[in-house]
């Protein structure tokens, strides 16, 4: 379905609502263009809002096809 490294954004956006792309490469240890990518893959379970130079990244829960890969993201968390 989806590669590891946009599990591991989908989770930084679950556990950390409204956070933007330069702290998700901090937080990932990732460089940048591997963060655009992986956003744009899952682009339709995000919801933006721009907040003066940065862009935040909030999930969109009135897409059902988020469940799927919000259990996935849970199964992770839990095996560490």
């Amino acid at each position: 379905m989806y590669d590891t490294t946009e599990f591991r954004i989908l989770e930084q956006i679950y556990v950390n609502p409204g956070i933007h792309m330069r702290q998700m490469s901090r937080n990932l240890k990732i460089g940048m263009p591997s963060i655009e990518f992986g956003l744009k893959k899952i682009n339709h379970f995000l919801r933006k809002e721009p907040a003066g130079n940065v862009t935040k990244y909030f999930l969109d829960y009135s897409q059902t096809a988020i469940t799927p890969a919000l259990c996935c993201v849970e199964y992770n968390r839990f095996q560490r």
